[in-house]
């Protein structure tokens, strides 16, 4: 490690040692020039855009609203099931009912969701 010897001022000494780490800088291969503005212009973007971003949060807040809308044993279902990730059968066994009965309260619960889809896609 280089340390000052005060061979040179201390600003010459901090100078070439900002030198020579852009010197190495320069020769890494993988390094990003800089590129004109029409380059960066013609890159499409890896994610969602902000405005797909936007809408995709409010239709999650939309649909999380109307989630807490559902009666009891329906909210009870779709929480444990898709909020939790359990199973129909672990969904079940969590609230002590049969399986079928954990899918006629989700499916009913789908149907709830669409039709307040649709009514929402209408304005």
């Amino acid at each position: 490690m280089a340390s000052y010897e005060q061979r040179s001022t201390f600003s010459t000494w901090l100078h070439g040692i900002a030198y020579h780490v852009y010197l190495d800088w320069r020769r890494k291969p993988n390094r990003v020039d800089p590129q004109p503005e029409e380059w960066w212009e013609a890159r499409v973007a890896q994610g969602p855009s902000p405005y797909e971003d936007a809408a995709e949060r409010e239709l999650a807040r939309q649909l999380y609203q109307w989630v807490d809308q559902l009666e009891d044993d329906q909210k009870q279902a779709v929480h444990l099931h898709y909020y939790q990730g359990l199973t129909i059968q672990e969904t079940a066994d969590a609230l002590e009912i049969a399986t079928s009965t954990v899918k006629y309260r989700v499916r009913s619960a789908i149907e709830f969701l669409k039709g307040r889809l649709t009514e929402a896609k209408q304005y």
